[in-house]
């Protein structure tokens, strides 16, 4: 795992710095210093559909969290993009572990195996983001010990939605991977969970995100770039391509 160090605060100041509106919707507080999570609010407007991205979920996976900065920079310079979006992003979801360089938070637990108890901070506020934001779609930002990047999709995809991001991935020229560690063979970098896969994750009591948003049916991409590659640009550009895709297709949703 290729890890640098991140400031925490300088980063959550530079997306505050942005024209969208955002607030700090949490403080954790650890060793005697406060560490924010951030919302932000990005509305078309035409705004029909509703996109809602969360990063930062594991700390170390801080390239996928470096991600959200190249995507609010598109927005500032394309509002067609957004046109008919309302946009609302949460990061950092885990900043003491983003601090630290941890895939856990300041109390030792993996937020994203805390969808039954929501005993986390950073489970919680996924949990209201999206009862309170009803989105069309949700995008979570990761990173993997795979050699390439690929997707998980949780809650059936839009027809149509695969080969957009595929197309928009291949002329980029990402390499996706094709099959994971998990042994399961993708359909052009994209792994859409059967209902078999959510069983075995309950039998195991993996309680993640996916398997939440499962039962309400929200469209749900989880982006995996690999985290070995010293090249962070290359890190995050898949990230970025993929929420592109989504918001230049709002009519699939």
């Amino acid at each position: 795992m290729h890890l640098e160090p991140l400031d925490v605060h300088a980063y959550i100041k530079r997306l505050r710095a942005s024209p969208f509106a955002s607030k700090v919707i949490a403080e954790i507080l650890y060793k005697d210093q406060k560490y924010p999570v951030l919302q932000l609010d990005i509305t078309g407007q035409q705004a029909e559909k509703k996109l809602l991205l969360f990063a930062g979920v594991h700390g170390n996976e801080f390239a996928a969290t470096l991600a959200v900065e190249d995507i609010v920079d598109i927005l500032k310079k394309d509002a067609k993009l957004y046109s008919k979006w309302s946009m609302r992003i949460l990061a950092p979801l885990n900043p003491v572990g983003l601090a630290y360089q941890s895939r856990y938070n300041e109390e030792g637990y993996d937020i994203n195996r805390d969808f039954r108890d929501f005993v986390t901070t950073g489970a919680r506020l996924q949990r209201d983001a999206i009862s309170g934001f009803s989105p069309d779609a949700l995008v979570t930002l990761h990173e993997s010990p795979e050699p390439g990047f690929f997707m998980f999709a949780e809650g059936k995809l839009p027809p149509g939605l695969k080969s957009a991001i595929a197309g928009k991935l291949a002329k980029a020229g990402i390499v996706s991977t094709k099959k994971m560690y998990l042994g399961v063979t993708m359909h052009e970098g994209i792994w859409e969970k059967s209902p078999l896969a959510f069983l075995l994750q309950r039998l195991l009591n993996m309680h993640t995100l996916g398997s939440y948003v499962h039962a309400s049916k929200i469209p749900t991409i989880t982006t995996e770039s690999t985290w070995s590659e010293k090249d962070i640009e290359a890190r995050k550009t898949p990230h970025v391509l993929v929420v592109r895709a989504v918001l230049e297709h709002p009519e699939l949703f």
